[in-house]
């Protein structure tokens, strides 16, 4: 038998703690990231506070995303679900956000920057057969 593709999908969800076995060695893990703190465009507020308050909502930050993917040791993560306050357009300024939430899950997951991804509408992502 062939060894399969494993990809785990985290939606809404501030605490995956359930999901840890079966994602043990993911190949793919798409965890939503609804909020951050930037600064420079975040007037107000801390990461604590945005981190508190994704986690009352139910949500998760590039942070925790992150740091659940370095957990269940998945190879790539693909962040999605994020605020509104986001565009998510093709303007610089919405690009340079999506790459700075990038680099804060790079930093909690230890993955390099090509593992790692804000995804976008209609995105298409290989995923290589073990």
């Amino acid at each position: 038998p062939r060894k399969g593709r494993k990809v785990v999908i985290c939606g809404d969800t501030a605490d995956c703690r359930a999901l840890e076995g079966l994602g043990q060695d993911a190949d793919v893990l798409v965890h939503e990231a609804t909020n951050t703190f930037l600064k420079g465009i975040d007037k107000d507020g801390t990461l604590k506070g945005v981190t508190r308050d994704a986690k009352i909502h139910g949500h998760s930050t590039p942070y925790m995303a992150g740091e659940f993917a370095k957990r269940i040791n998945a190879k790539k993560l693909v962040m999605n679900h994020f605020s509104a306050r986001y565009k998510g357009d093709q303007s610089v300024e919405s690009m340079t956000i999506m790459t700075r939430m990038e680099r804060q899950a790079i930093k909690a997951s230890g993955l390099d920057e090509e593992s790692v991804a804000a995804a976008w509408d209609f995105m298409v992502l290989p995923v290589a057969r073990n």
